[in-house]
């Protein structure tokens, strides 16, 4: 999905920079690093992840089943800071606007809950981790380089990766692991996008309106 966000760039603390020549990675490299920062000063190298509660059963024989509780709490994520540029960028010019077109990806995303697990008087406690592999963004703005003034002409996160739940010490109760493994991985594959969206946008939008892109 894509969507079009304009800056104003009174608005963005500058560290202007100037690069020649229009060597198209370098710039979205340098782009990033800023992105990188700005994200780890914003707090977004630590996000909270939503409570969430599950049910799990067990058939005890035909037409009867047996139910228990699990609760998973605290959960973070990690890794939004690690974001870089997959393939090659490209720089196009249309009047006075230098366009940026790139895809993104992560170096390493995850995270994990604290979970609370009870069935008919058993009670566990365990941890959770959790990781996200190959996440897919493509992001395509446009810069004046005279004013610094940014467009994001498409913001489109076209893959949300695989995700990975690494649930252990389950013990007695390990029977459960396929049903809660499943309610992880819907929980956050339904929760992801809006998780990215906005801190991956705002770091980009302001990195763009702070460096000059190259001249051709």
């Amino acid at each position: 999905m894509g969507r079009k966000r304009n800056v104003d760039v009174q608005q963005v603390p500058r560290r202007i920079r100037t690069k020649q020549g229009g060597n198209a990675n370098e710039y979205v490299d340098e782009l990033l690093e800023n992105a990188r920062q700005w994200l780890i000063d914003n707090g977004y190298n630590n996000l909270q992840l939503p409570d969430a509660d599950a049910e799990f059963s067990q058939e005890i024989f035909p037409g009867f089943e047996l139910s228990g509780s699990a609760g998973f709490r605290s959960g973070s994520l990690q890794g939004l800071e690690t974001i870089l540029r997959s393939g090659d960028a490209t720089l196009d010019t249309d009047g006075s606007l230098i366009t940026i077109s790139t895809g993104l990806g992560f170096q390493a995303v995850g995270g994990g809950y604290e979970a609370f697990l009870e069935f008919e008087g058993i009670e566990i406690s365990t941890d959770v981790g959790l990781r996200i592999n190959d996440i897919d963004i493509f992001l395509q703005a446009s810069v004046d380089p005279a004013t610094l003034a940014v467009t994001i002409n498409q913001f489109n996160i076209n893959d949300l990766g695989d995700i990975e739940v690494d649930l252990t010490g389950l013990g007695p109760l390990d029977w459960a692991l396929g049903e809660l493994v499943s309610f992880l991985k819907d929980l956050l594959g339904n929760i992801l996008y809006d998780l990215l969206e906005d801190p991956i946008l705002d770091a980009l939008t302001q990195a763009l309106g702070n460096i000059i892109p190259p001249t051709f």
